[in-house]
């Protein structure tokens, strides 16, 4: 289980220690607060889920 496609990012091994790092599917680059290594792929998981929340709450506000 070494790429793992989840919510338009892919998560993938380091191929060393057995972290776990986050990947765009296609072209361009994660966000900055999913960038770094998990120790599973649960964990990893749940940072998108919690990005992915937070960008859709922000877009979803509107202002005055």
């Amino acid at each position: 289980m070494s790429d793992v496609e989840y919510k338009d990012h892919r998560i993938v091994g380091d191929n060393t220690y057995g972290y776990k790092e986050i990947k765009p599917a296609g072209k361009g680059s994660v966000h900055l607060s999913l960038r770094g290594k998990y120790t599973t792929t649960q964990m990893a998981q749940r940072a998108i889920d919690s990005y992915v929340e937070k960008v859709k709450v922000t877009k979803g506000v509107k202002t005055d």
